[in-house]
């Protein structure tokens, strides 16, 4: 449950944890939005009041006529009209007793002056009422955590994220629903997602709020085409506890105009807010496989405290092309190969072959047994001289066997250091990088991959302390 800090806008607790919900433009037609927005809040514990005049009930319960005939108490009212009704509608629900509204509604400031001048007048309406309104133009709300979904996707074509610990904040729908398919088919867990549409009046800076408090977040995600207040939204950042990851978008001449379309918002220099995103603590992604591959592994519970990467696995090659990741510069961090100590290098040379190579990058060659895997992984996670460690788990040698898996796993799970898993190959390493999200590892199918995750975990520790430093 969402508790009220001192320095947090607790009006956010009626969005995003309603106990009673209304719903305007309910409906039992399948296909409509209305309609999937009630199947889905059928989930949700909290009371639900349908309102649209064309019906008396609505999935089995009374249908309202209107939002005013309602007597109890409403948290949260979600509007889910054409936009040429909105207005009228926002009239009569500033009037109730609902804290927040959220109008799903698109067709206002993304088309023009005419929705602009919309806006202006529902945003009028809300602060006159002191009212909070998330949208318009907005896919809604997840919470997996509270079973509270209001969004009006089609389920039968895609899935949502399990309970997890990041939180997604999106000002494009289609950009979420992508990220959370991607998310659901891996099984990288979401604490909540909130689609800011035209974020007229709440925005990205109320959910840094809310989910820097929020005790089942650990990295809160960003894609955003603009900041509402970016001074405000890099002071929290700033003071952040928790990593957090934004995709800026309209970096470009081109993309900006196109920003401007997709949301009538405005996009500023790339330069300035490259180096305002640096300054204060907050990785940038470039693009939607960044963005949840970072916040993957931001939220991994083990922090990354130096830059020093050591190399394990059966195959020469893959070693090879590994350790040019690691040496090769990046503006995001630089990484470099450990160099073992030489207890180190004695301990490896008794438990592996003469051919093998005990340097690093450690190459064990393809007959390895599996018993050699864990030794190797035991002594290593034991030099100071390492930070991280990318581990090449490539299932096709015949030498591994059914234990492998297991204590990759245990590795990766009981250890001080980051490890990062790589595993590459087809239909069978595909099934066990299912396995291995499943239980919690960070896993990826590409060795760029997994080294740009190791090269962002050491990049948010060193931007963290250069700033920590700066402010005393």
């Amino acid at each position: 449950m969402y508790e009220k800090k001192d320095d947090d806008n607790s009006d956010m607790a009626s969005l995003f944890e309603p106990e009673s919900i209304a719903i305007i433009g309910a409906t039992p037609n399948r296909g409509k939005i209305g309609y999937s927005i009630c199947e889905y809040l059928q989930a949700s514990s909290a009371r639900k009041y349908y309102v649209n005049p064309g019906y008396e009930t609505v999935w089995g319960e009374k249908c309202y006529a209107s939002v005013l005939d309602i007597k109890g108490s409403i948290d949260l009212t979600i509007i889910a009209t054409p936009s040429f009704t909105v207005l009228d509608i926002m009239k009569d629900v500033v009037k109730t007793s609902s804290k927040s509204i959220i109008v799903v509604s698109s067709g206002f400031g993304e088309t023009g002056t005419a929705g602009k001048e919309a806006e202006r007048k529902m945003l009028e309406m809300v602060r006159k009422s002191g009212k909070r309104m998330l949208g318009p133009n907005t896919l809604g709300l997840y919470f997996p955590w509270r079973n509270l979904n209001t969004m009006f996707l089609t389920l039968d074509r895609m899935k949502l994220p399990p309970k997890g610990k990041i939180a997604f904040v999106s000002q494009s729908g289609s950009v979420a629903a992508v990220q959370m398919d991607y998310a659901s088919e891996h099984n990288i867990g979401f604490s909540g997602f909130v689609g800011l549409g035209n974020k007229v009046d709440i925005n990205e800076n109320d959910a840094l709020k809310y989910f820097i408090n929020h005790d089942e977040t650990g990295v809160i995600s960003f894609y955003l085409e603009d900041f509402r207040n970016a001074r405000e939204f890099l002071e929290l950042s700033k003071n952040s506890d928790k990593p957090i990851v934004v995709l800026k978008a309209g970096r470009n001449p081109g993309a900006a105009r196109a920003v401007a379309s997709h949301t009538g918002s405005m996009a500023g220099p790339d330069r300035i807010v490259n180096a305002a995103l640096k300054q204060n603590g907050i990785v940038r992604a470039f693009d939607e496989e960044e963005l949840l591959d970072f916040s993957r592994a931001l939220s991994y519970p083990i922090r990354m405290k130096g830059k020093r990467v050591a190399i394990i696995s059966n195959a020469g090659g893959c070693n090879i092309i590994s350790a040019d990741y690691v040496e090769e510069k990046d503006t995001r961090g630089k990484l470099e190969l450990a160099e073992f100590s030489d207890e180190t290098h004695e301990i490896i040379k008794s438990v592996i072959f003469d051919f093998a190579s005990y340097h690093n990058p450690v190459d064990l060659t393809v007959g390895a047994p599996t018993e050699m895997y864990d030794k190797v992984l035991d002594i290593v996670k034991k030099d100071d001289n390492v930070d991280a460690i990318l581990f090449l788990a490539l299932f096709q040698a015949a030498q591994i066997d059914d234990n492998f898996y297991e204590i990759v796993r245990k590795h990766s799970l009981n250890s001080d250091k980051p490890l990062v898993v790589v595993t590459l190959g087809g239909e069978y390493s595909s099934k066990m990088i299912r396995k291995f999200e499943k239980d919690g590892v960070l896993v990826f199918p590409s060795i760029s991959r997994g080294v740009r995750a190791l090269r962002i975990m050491s990049y948010y520790n060193s931007i963290k302390y250069y700033n920590s430093i700066k402010s005393h």
